[in-house]
């Protein structure tokens, strides 16, 4: 389907028009890609930069009840610059996991995913059916009105295309009610373990899932501000290195008849791993991981980073010590849930404190001054280097270097 160059957004009746390559407005007319000079960082419009946010809970699209206007202009305003967004191909129920307003966790009338419903009726969420042969034209107006908002706004999307579904919390409810199960969709999909999903042992979800992946590479392509990630945590739960290179090689083929190329990430682990360059990928992200894992993965030919973190309670100051810590190690990007955008708050100011993280505009403040002052140091040519400093104390607190030898020295004191 065409995409219309203009588009009313109903819950702020506010005409918004294409950004095109050439506009005043126009961020770039090529697509995010890895810095030459050093590829452990991202570029865009010819400059190295670094992707850093403080973003709600990937629901943004997926969820017709959230306001992602009003979203994706607090990121704006509080100097974010990306955002992590889950395709709809794996939902929540509300409450899941003990967020409060949780976005991800949208009701059978809120959910919005790529395939459309039918008017038979018994899919385990209450709603009807889902048609897997089908696209649902709904869903994809509603996802590029998103890609298009943030373009104008100059915020990047990560788009996780896949998701495994957790049998082993909330009950399994996650498999129970996603449309790739038998029990959901018109189409005979074989009822398939949750384990078996992301293998290769059902050829008939695996056409699916690389049907979708391709309509993905399609529907997206005239975007700058995007990259894709194969799979969110695919280590939780049976899913194969296999499958993922099969659907990354599905989205890199599929480009190569279309007009723009776009990075592709792979979540690589909870914590620490070592990893080696992956055909197709460019981005190798850890979730809740630390200097450790920066500095053993020096050596792969991408972007290393953290786009998930934020079960490590309420209160602020672990976030912000993370974030230094992580970009001191040459991480390339960092993602943090933040709690206080819900459902009903797409302002980004509802109270943390009983949330499983925190989040709010300080902490969003202070990761937007974080990095205007790494970019003006330029971070972009540094290593980490730590060697001059075991000669320094400064009382107990940990001690970070980024140097440039001979030239430039940014250190970073913990605390």
């Amino acid at each position: 389907m065409p995409y219309n160059n203009a588009y009313t957004d109903s819950a702020h009746n506010t005409h918004l028009r294409r950004v095109k390559p050439g506009e005043a407005n126009a961020i770039s007319s090529q697509p995010l890609t890895l810095w030459p000079k050093n590829p452990h960082y991202f570029a865009y419009g010819g400059k190295p930069l670094l992707l850093a946010t403080s973003c709600e809970h990937y629901g943004a699209v997926l969820n017709r009840d959230f306001d992602f206007i009003t979203y994706l202009d607090e990121l704006r305003d509080s100097g974010q610059n990306a955002t992590r967004l889950f395709s709809g191909y794996y939902h929540e129920l509300p409450g899941a996991f003990g967020i409060t307003g949780n976005t991800l966790g949208a009701s059978a009338q809120a959910y919005c995913c790529p395939w459309p419903r039918t008017d038979v009726p018994g899919a385990r969420d209450g709603g009807n059916k889902f048609d897997l042969d089908r696209f649902d034209e709904a869903y994809f107006d509603r996802l590029l009105r998103f890609m298009d908002a943030a373009q104008q706004r100059g915020i990047f999307v990560e788009f996780s295309i896949f998701c495994p579904f957790y049998m082993n919390v909330e009950n399994g409810v996650q498999w129970a009610v996603a449309p790739l199960h038998a029990d959901n969709n018109v189409n005979g999909v074989p009822l398939a373990d949750s384990l078996d999903v992301h293998t290769l042992r059902h050829e008939a979800l695996t056409r699916y899932q690389e049907a979708l992946v391709r309509e993905f590479a399609r529907r997206l392509n005239e975007f700058d501000n995007l990259y894709y990630e194969v799979c969110n945590e695919p280590y939780v739960e049976g899913t194969t290195l296999e499958w993922q290179l099969r659907m990354a090689r599905a989205l890199a083929e599929c480009e190569t008849t279309l007009p723009k190329r776009h990075l592709i990430g792979i979540n690589v682990m909870n914590g620490f791993e070592r990893v080696e360059a992956l055909p197709d990928i460019s981005v190798y992200s850890f979730h809740y991981t630390d200097r450790a894992c920066m500095l053993a993965n020096a050596h792969v030919p991408g972007v290393v980073g953290c786009n998930e973190t934020g079960f490590a309670g309420g209160a602020p100051d672990f976030y912000r010590r993370q974030m230094w810590e992580l970009f001191m190690s040459g991480c390339g990007a960092y993602f943090g849930l933040d709690y206080s955008f819900t459902v009903d708050d797409a302002r980004g100011r509802a109270p943390t404190e009983a949330q499983p993280g925190s989040g709010g505009r300080a902490l969003r403040e202070q990761i937007a001054a974080m990095c205007a002052f790494l970019d003006a140091a330029h971070v972009y040519e540094a290593r980490p280097e730590d060697g001059f400093l075991r000669r320094c104390m400064y009382g107990n607190a940990p001690l970070y270097a980024l140097c440039v030898p001979g030239v430039s020295y940014i250190v970073y004191v913990g605390g």
